[in-house]
């Protein structure tokens, strides 16, 4: 090739950024909005039997990402609640406050105002992880009943961590589905984000949701 022809191809070559990352295309499964409707109501009821507080959890959203990009999207310090290879549910740091202050006289102060919600620290304290731990338990709990109308979801608590780099449940640039719950109960309202793995998404045994 002729140092004319080289010149003109490098001039009309077309610059790539392979390091930027690509948003992952996930199509989720028709089914899920219905899994996840029985997971709210299933959900409400056990929160609401548990803190004496009318409870009602509602879908917000959910969409397919990287874990990296879910991580790095969320407010930290949070508390986020492991369960075995490929699923993940996280609480805000606030929504842990007032958790623990519904387990332990309420949200409310004098005069039946609210209290102000105390700032975000670095550590959590070994009642805010209990509390934490409690409700996580039961979140993976009623989405695994309420899975079992598609397929077997084998997941199970193992424990809250709240340093984003101890959450070893994903491979790395691994593409879980995020999916973005409002959780209103006894004056208290917060948002809880569940994820899971696409391969766990994808692996049922055909069964029909009615």
């Amino acid at each position: 090739m002729s140092r004319r022809r080289k010149a003109d191809a490098a001039a009309n070559a077309r610059a790539y950024d392979l390091t930027a990352p690509t948003p992952p295309q996930v199509a989720l499964p028709a089914w899920l909005p219905r899994v996840f409707d029985r997971f709210c109501r299933s959900l409400s009821r056990t929160l609401t039997a548990t803190f004496h507080q009318h409870a009602r959890v509602a879908l917000i959203s959910s969409d397919g990402l990287r874990f990296d990009d879910l991580v790095a999207g969320f407010p930290w310090p949070s508390c986020a609640g492991l369960a075995g290879d490929g699923a993940l549910v996280i609480f805000d740091a606030k929504l842990v406050y007032r958790l623990v202050e519904l387990s332990f006289g309420g949200a409310k102060g004098p005069q039946g105002k609210p209290r102000a919600t105390p700032e975000p620290v670095e550590a959590f304290t070994p009642i805010e992880l209990s509390v934490s731990a409690l409700v996580m338990r039961q979140v993976l709990a009623e989405l695994v009943a309420a899975w079992s109308e598609v397929g077997e979801l084998r997941i199970a608590f193992t424990r809250c961590e709240s340093n984003p780099k101890l959450i070893d449940v994903f491979h790395v640039g691994e593409v879980v589905v995020s999916t973005t719950f409002d959780l209103e109960i006894g004056g208290v309202r917060g948002v809880f984000c569940l994820a899971l793995a696409e391969r766990l998404v994808e692996r049922r045994d055909g069964r029909r949701i009615a």
